[in-house]
């Protein structure tokens, strides 16, 4: 049996029912996409959040002090007590553990960073250049690390990190001086 509504044959309504159901199913298809769009914004922001709580917090603020009290020779002389001579007393493991604290989460921050959980430019404009600096003050202490440690893969995503903020910077100072440039001619 024939169904001839507006005059239709079955074969244009076959056709119509079939576009339809694709319009909704690409419609629903959309949708789905759009609050999987916004779960994954809902959620790197929430880390975002997080990592900015932690930046801030009293530990990572504490090893952020001590190191500048500590200063460069002091820092090299416990890693070698701690990690060197093994001769490090519980005031120095305590001393490095606090010390560490910083740049251990800027390692996890790298590896969010490398995993894609968290992109560049959201990790520059949050703490670019103190990561950057950061590197540049730890670098040969880490390097010193991995040699007493016998292991390469110490501090590891903080110096890639630091190597990408670092082309940040540059890309964005050749930028900022090149806009200069142009206005000032």
């Amino acid at each position: 049996m024939a169904l001839a509504v507006f005059g239709w044959s079955s074969e244009t309504w076959l056709a119509v029912s079939t576009f339809a159901t694709a319009a909704v199913l690409l419609g629903s298809a959309l949708a789905g996409m759009s609050s999987l769009w916004d779960a994954r914004r809902t959620r790197h922001a929430a880390l975002v959040a997080d990592l900015a709580r932690r930046w801030s917090e009293p530990a990572a603020v504490e090893s952020r002090l001590l190191f500048g009290e500590y200063g460069s020779e002091n820092l090299a002389e416990l890693i070698e007590r701690v990690y060197g001579e093994k001769t490090s007393s519980r005031t120095d493991l305590d001393a490095f553990w606090k010390l560490s604290t910083f740049p251990t989460l800027i390692e996890q921050i790298g590896v969010l960073h490398a995993e894609r959980a968290i992109s560049s430019r959201v990790v520059y404009r949050m703490w670019g250049a103190a990561i950057a600096a950061d590197w540049e003050s730890w670098r040969d202490h880490v390097r010193r690390l991995r040699e007493l440690e016998g292991r390469t893969g110490v501090y590891t995503s903080f110096e890639a990190l630091a190597r990408e903020m670092r082309k940040e910077i540059a890309t964005r100072e050749r930028v900022t001086s090149s806009g200069a440039a142009r206005a000032a001619t």
